[in-house]
């Protein structure tokens, strides 16, 4: 009977312990939302989203503009912003675009962040990890992070693991050429 009281007290350790480190080095809150971003970071690209009727302006901070290289993950330090706006949309309901092709901006939706960080990743298992990133999705009026964990960030990205989890990489890596 102690036996079995001490192996069952042992398990809840262990799962604890796994439950205290995953809340404590992972997860939204490890992402703030970097001030003046758009003064100090690099715009380097405009991305429509067709199915959701949203255009994306995305921003990359020095580090990872620096080491976008093609075929290799960015550097530690790497941080990616995301500003998503729904799209002005005509009597149809259908996206305005601009002399680019562009949806032309219409009300925030939400700020995305996109950080990498050394270890930042190990929190995670093998079937949704994204290499050492993680994920915050703001408030327009840039509040605290939305989600308390990325596991949908985290899940979507996933398809991206060739190139380093970012949807945009092609266009980052374009910005040193």
């Amino acid at each position: 009977m102690i036996f079995s009281i001490m192996k069952n007290f042992k398990f809840i350790l262990w799962i604890a312990t796994a439950l205290f480190a995953t809340s404590t080095f992972a997860g939204s809150e490890l992402v703030p939302l970097p001030d003046g971003y758009k003064n100090t970071f690099t715009e380097y690209a405009v991305i429509n989203r067709t199915k959701k009727k949203q255009v994306v302006y995305t921003f990359a901070n020095k580090v990872a503009v620096d080491s976008a290289t093609m075929g290799q993950p960015l550097d530690a330090g790497s941080i990616l912003v995301m500003e998503v706006y729904k799209a002005k949309l005509d009597n149809n309901k259908k996206p305005i675009t601009d002399d680019k092709g562009f949806y032309i901006k219409d009300s925030m939706a939400a700020i995305v962040v996109m950080e990498k960080r050394d270890g930042w990743g190990d929190a995670y298992p093998e079937k949704i990890r994204n290499g050492d990133w993680e994920y915050a999705k703001y408030k327009p009026n840039k509040d605290k992070p939305v989600n308390k964990d990325s596991v949908g960030c985290l899940t979507c990205h996933k398809k991206m693991e060739q190139k380093d989890y970012i949807f945009s990489f092609d266009e980052l890596i374009s910005v040193k050429k």
